[in-house]
């Protein structure tokens, strides 16, 4: 399994918002990476690196399975990714979401 783009675009549409759109999506977004980070450990730091990647940089961190880091970072970002998907289609810009995905 790898990062495809399909897979960015919750992370894409969501650092298209503006500060003030974004505020009103991270309440619950907020809590659930704090969980993460709670949840990894040492390898809180995971976390960060998956909200900045873009497709060019799955290639290099992400995409490779066969490392702990690679697996690992997999998971976090499918977990991140599933999550903001579903913030994003029960919020107010579920509409202007829909839109961007197709």
């Amino acid at each position: 399994m790898i990062i495809t783009k399909e897979k960015l675009k919750p992370l894409e549409f969501y650092r298209k918002l503006s500060s003030v759109e974004q505020e009103k999506i991270n309440k619950n977004f907020l809590l659930y990476l704090e969980k993460a980070k709670k949840d990894l450990g040492n390898y809180a730091c995971i976390v960060d690196i998956c909200l900045k990647l873009t497709y060019d940089d799955c290639e290099y961190f992400i995409n490779d399975p066969d490392t702990r880091a690679g697996y690992t970072g997999l998971n976090v970002f499918n977990g991140i990714s599933s999550q903001l998907d579903k913030i994003l289609k029960n919020s107010e810009y579920s509409l202007k979401y829909s839109e961007y995905k197709t």
